[in-house]
């Protein structure tokens, strides 16, 4: 049984409120999608989901509980699916009243979540530089030793911010 669902779509995005994916929108990207898509928050972690055939429609299946236990997802939560190519999705999780929900920054490998989304940027921008400054700023107790380290790089590399999150 599926959620009653209010869908609005564009060539790559869909909102979401049921684990069917709209009709319109698999048209778009007939071809496209993969038995199993990647469905990534903004804190950059990344859910392996299966998609499979049902009746006319295509469903989200295995690996959804997973993703969807993992955001707390309510009854009146709202998703926001953007396609970026290759089976991969950015999804937006949004409470009834229309703002993001608050993603979990729980430390994973003893790297903070704040890294992995600079890592996550470093990925996708060419400036991400000022991306890292500005994030790092949040870290609290660590935000000395690293504003350190980058003031005397030339060039900032990656290997240089993880050496700052390092213990002693």
């Amino acid at each position: 049984m599926h959620d009653y669902c209010l869908v609005m779509y564009k060539k790559n995005l869909f909102f979401a409120l049921m684990q069917a994916i709209p009709k319109k929108f698999a048209t778009n990207v007939r071809g496209q999608i993969s038995e199993e898509v990647k469905l990534e928050v903004p804190n950059c972690r990344r859910y392996d989901v299966k998609v499979a055939k049902e009746q006319y429609d295509l469903v989200i299946g295995s690996g959804w509980a997973t993703f969807a236990s993992a955001h707390d997802r309510k009854p009146g939560d709202f998703l926001v699916f953007t396609y970026s190519g290759h089976s991969h999705f950015n999804v937006r999780i949004l409470d009834p009243s229309g703002c993001e929900k608050d993603y979990s920054c729980v430390p994973m490998d003893g790297i903070p979540c704040v890294l992995r989304v600079i890592i996550c940027n470093h990925q996708r921008r060419k400036g991400w530089q000022n991306a890292a400054l500005v994030a790092l700023a949040r870290v609290g107790r660590l935000q000395r030793q690293v504003q350190q380290t980058l003031l005397h790089r030339k060039q900032l590399k990656m290997s240089h911010i993880l050496k700052a999150f390092r213990k002693p």
